[in-house]
């Protein structure tokens, strides 16, 4: 959907994302004029290299020990790799990413600061991967309360808002 947008040269304002909706957003505002590698890199994608086989620290999570199974080291490779070390307001288009306060359930709108931390963080799925600690606050995935931060964009001015929906499977 999103490389349909720009053919017809529809150009956001801001974009806000949630989860693998926040590293997409974050991704578009740093390469807005090559939407096809964005496609390309989540199909050349490997299990392993998002979520690592880590037997020992998977078994101390489901035994109550750690609170996620997976470490996040992969993903963070993965998203310094595709993202760089940009802060969220020296992107050309505002970017505003969503996330979960672990201890309040309160929404969070991460809009400066590192977009690689802020990424990270919406896309921490509870149990799965650890909470981010930022501003001292743990923070999690931005899905777990708000999956489509439409009322986020409003609130920041849009008045005409695309939901791109993420997750679907092509066979």
């Amino acid at each position: 959907m999103l490389a349909a947008l720009t053919e017809t040269d529809v150009r956001p304002n801001l974009m806000v994302g949630t989860s693998v909706g926040a590293a997409n957003a974050v991704w578009f505002v740093l390469h807005s004029s090559d939407v096809d590698s964005l496609a390309s890199l989540w199909l050349s994608l490997r299990r392993t290299d998002v979520l690592p086989a880590r037997p020992v620290r998977g078994l101390l999570g489901l035994l109550g020990f750690r609170d996620h199974l997976v470490p996040n080291s992969g993903l963070r490779r993965l998203l310094k790799r595709w993202l760089g070390e940009i802060d969220l307001t020296g992107t050309g288009i505002p970017v505003h990413v969503g996330a979960t306060d672990v201890l309040t359930g309160a929404e969070v709108l991460l809009s400066k600061g590192s977009a690689l931390d802020a990424v990270l963080t919406s896309t921490a799925i509870p149990a799965v991967f650890p909470p981010l600690h930022l501003d001292g606050r743990y923070l999690m995935d931005g899905g777990a309360v708000n999956n489509n931060p439409v009322s986020h964009a409003v609130e920041l001015g849009a008045d005409l808002v695309w939901v791109l929906p993420t997750g679907y499977a092509c066979g």
